[in-house]
């Protein structure tokens, strides 16, 4: 649907496909309007037939008659190709909420994003708090594009723990591919739409399917079930013909209703089952119908598409069957009843419902978690589409995290600022000073959330970004509680307490390197006491198989004999400006070698116009 997509800069194709949607909604409500008005027309022509033909002569009689059928069948394929206009229709309403939504992304205007909910336990995670993982303003607000538990369950991990390293390549090339099929991710979205607010995997949803129906399964029902409606019609030929008596056919049937009274509970619990889980298959098959036209060429995709292809197929018997379930619930008086009766209508389905989850059942996990890891795939894509000056990170061996224009991935563009930084190798400690408001805290985030988007296999907030495989471990956020009786310090130490274990961890048992980031630690204690457990601290991490950054005000840390010559410093600073007579003080958000030079906590004090004698 885009021209010439290559030239336009993502917002701009946002832009263009919301305006090429919205023209396409203008010509199908259109179109709408005439079907419903032919439907009306239709109609009227109908009731005036019906009103004349009990007044007129007998050829008029037969000539209304076949006109009335006439009509109800132009009615019937009216209404039919109403309702694809109707669904295209609101397919086009949706995908210009796609391309809004795509532009509110790149902007970071996160009140017009909708909300997605990753699972609950992962968004109380203390990694999760300490680096905006969740919630609102959130990296998984500007990531998750997924709208099943599946998918949406896909990000949150991938962010928190990434992808197993060997598989980081394919996925790469996967994201790779993908990004540029807006067309292909959009209409995945729109079909998964009702899925997003779902707080229980998508096997839940199909969990009635697994009615117990192991006596519907004996040989000698399931012979009765098909012998049964064809003895019947032939009774009623002979019974009509008058060759036999009616009592043979009386018999069957009260055999029949016999059948249907001994299993009406377990029938009507599969069929209803099976109709309840209507909508969400029919969700699920749509976006696999869409998998399975698409084109893929790296590995992932291509095992994931047949995967899809195999859901697709079955899923499409498994809707069939749905549909003919609902033949016993047209509105005609006593229809039910007549069809279960003659050909145990719904005992077939049950015993169909039956067989294919026999058969396919054990398959749905499978089919739903290949689905949640495209829509996985989609959402890292999505980003890489979205800021195509984004890179792909390399993964080394060494023990240092080097970056070239790296930035925060949650401040829109326009505003933010790169810097290039670098973090490691083991025995050396990042010490960030500056004063406050200076950019401190949020180089540490930029970090760590950063190094969890390589992990993730996404692309990441820099020019170049080369890093070993690291456990990312943070202590930036402690808060007190008085429900739980639990002070600031306490708070603060059980953080620094639970770093220390993973690093600690990682250093005798081998579990790998680790990232570690402190960000003004101890807060809650008195000054003294919060220089000597900092210097123990640090000390500590020194010896450690990890590397790591903190952010301090404490400028005495970085004189200490013991480990000066261990950290690399650097700082942020401020400048004050003249502007109409009035002192203004500005921030580049720039890193600079060497310790911090200036304070400013005076000049915030009478900026925000707080005088104290």
């Amino acid at each position: 649907m885009d021209s010439d997509p290559r030239k336009l800069s993502p917002i701009e194709r946002y832009q263009q496909r919301a305006a090429q949607f919205l023209n396409q909604v203008r010509r199908l409500e259109a179109r709408s309007r005439g079907y419903s008005n032919l439907r009306l027309a239709i109609v009227v022509v109908g009731l005036a037939a019906l009103f004349i033909v009990p007044k007129a002569e007998e050829f008029w009689i037969l000539l209304l008659t076949a006109l009335l059928l006439f009509l109800v069948i132009l009615f019937v394929a009216v209404a039919v190709r109403h309702q694809v206009i109707e669904s295209r229709l609101q397919i086009s309403r949706e995908m210009i909420r796609r391309n809004q939504e795509g532009k509110a992304r790149i902007a970071r205007n996160w009140k017009d994003l909708p909300d997605r909910f990753p699972p609950a336990q992962l968004v109380r995670c203390r990694l999760a708090q300490d680096l905006d993982l969740f919630g609102q303003s959130s990296l998984f607000d500007l990531v998750c594009t997924a709208n099943s538990w599946e998918g949406r369950n896909g990000v949150a991990q991938a962010l928190l723990h990434g992808v197993e390293p060997q598989k980081l390549p394919d996925r790469q090339a996967a994201i790779r591919e993908l990004a540029p099929k807006l067309e292909f991710r959009q209409l995945l979205e729109c079909a998964t739409l009702p899925l997003r607010k779902s707080v229980v995997p998508g096997n839940a949803l199909f969990t009635p399917l697994q009615s117990d129906l192991r006596l519907l399964e004996q040989r000698s029902l399931r012979w009765f079930c098909f012998a049964s409606p064809l003895l019947l019609l032939i009774l009623l030929g002979l019974n009509l013909a008058a060759f036999l008596p009616r009592w043979p056919f009386g018999l069957l049937l009260t055999l029949n209703f016999a059948i249907l009274a001994l299993f009406r509970r377990k029938i009507d619990k599969s069929v209803s089952s099976a109709v309840s889980a209507e909508k969400a298959i029919a969700h699920y098959l749509q976006a696999f119908r869409y998998l399975a036209k698409e084109s893929f060429s790296s590995p992932e995709l291509v095992g994931l598409k047949t995967l899809g292809q195999e859901a697709f197929a079955k899923m499409r018997r498994l809707e069939g069957l749905i549909s003919l379930s609902r033949l016993s619930s047209l509105p005609i008086p006593g229809f039910k009843y007549l069809l279960n009766l003659l050909l145990l209508w719904n005992l077939h389905l049950a015993m169909a419902f039956q067989k294919w989850w026999n058969r396919n059942g054990a398959d749905f996990s499978r089919w739903l978690e290949a689905f949640g890891t495209l829509e996985e795939i989609c959402a890292f894509a999505s980003v890489l589409h979205d800021h195509p000056t984004w890179s792909f990170p390399e993964f080394v061996g060494d023990d240092r995290i080097v970056s070239q224009g790296l930035g925060h991935p949650l401040i829109p563009e326009a505003k933010r600022v790169d810097n290039d930084v670098s973090v490691g190798p083991q025995g050396r400690i990042l010490m960030v000073t500056g004063s406050n408001m200076s950019g401190k805290t949020t180089l540490l985030r930029a970090i760590g959330i950063n190094v969890l988007l390589a992990k993730a296999g996404g692309p990441v907030c820099a020019m170049k970004l080369a890093l070993p495989w690291v456990q990312v471990v943070t202590s930036m956020r402690a808060t007190d509680s008085v429900t739980e009786g639990v002070s600031l310090f306490m708070a603060e130490l059980a953080s620094i307490k639970v770093l220390m274990e993973a690093v600690q961890s990682a250093s005798h048992e081998g579990n790998g390197l680790v990232l570690y980031l402190l960000d003004e630690v101890l807060l809650g204690t008195n000054i003294d006491e919060r220089r000597v457990i900092t210097f123990r601290l640090i000390k500590s991490l020194l010896r450690q198989r990890a590397i790591g950054a903190m952010s301090t005000h404490d400028l005495s840390l970085l004189h200490f004999t013991e480990f000066a010559d261990h950290c690399q410093n650097i700082h942020f600073q401020e400048t004050f400006v003249s502007n109409n007579g009035k002192l203004e003080m500005r921030f580049d958000y720039r890193i600079r070698d060497g310790e911090a030079q200036s304070r400013n906590a005076v000049a915030l004090m009478k900026h925000i116009g707080l005088e104290l004698e």
